[in-house]
């Protein structure tokens, strides 16, 4: 009979999500391919809100960095639908009958991943809980943070997401799943 090693196991988990996510910021990279109109931030805002090159305009948003924030700010509240099925978060819905359907995204949802993508990254889903960043919190968050850059962004919500997690890993000693995000949270650094 094989026995497992579980510290060995978790080590080689975190090793391919942290795999995973060097290849997905490679894929982003290449998605977000220079435009030579990609500093006309506003005009890509307003785009996303007519429905007009909204693909173009999602990927010169995305790769705008702070510099794109407040043309994408402008649109976090816009609840049309964003009309683009290549929306990397595209979920799905459940009626309230109980049936399953695409959920499209809206505008807003849209520009707030973009942000929350750039700033916070894209984490394992049960590590989720412990984003800093949300629709309701992200316009405020980012005016108390103003004059930080991408990366000073990066790791004011890496550490507070820690001390979040420690904190709640004080109340539940010993807790596995705990134990696992503040590893994660230690070693995860986006955008590197």
């Amino acid at each position: 009979m094989v026995r497992h090693n579980s510290a060995r196991s978790i080590a080689s988990v975190i090793k391919i999500v942290l795999v995973l996510m060097l290849a997905f910021g490679f894929w982003n990279a290449h998605c977000y391919a220079e435009d030579p109109r990609s500093n006309d931030y506003d005009q890509y805002s307003k785009n996303l809100a007519a429905g007009v090159e909204v693909e173009a305009s999602l990927n010169a948003l995305g790769k705008g960095g702070v510099d794109a924030f407040p043309a994408i700010l402008t649109q976090l509240h816009n609840n049309k639908p964003l009309g683009f099925t290549g929306f990397e978060k595209d979920i799905v819905a459940i009626s309230p009958d109980g049936s399953w359907h695409p959920h499209s995204p809206t505008i807003g949802e849209a520009c707030f991943d973009i942000i929350q993508g750039q700033i916070e990254g894209n984490w394992p889903k049960g590590f989720r809980r412990f984003y800093v960043l949300t629709s309701d919190n992200l316009t405020a968050w980012l005016d108390a943070h103003k004059d930080q850059t991408l990366e000073e962004l990066r790791v004011e919500v890496r550490e507070t997401s820690l001390r979040n997690a420690e904190k709640e890993l004080a109340g539940k000693p010993g807790d596995e799943f705990l134990e696992k995000v503040i590893k994660f949270l230690k070693t995860y650094k986006k955008g590197s």
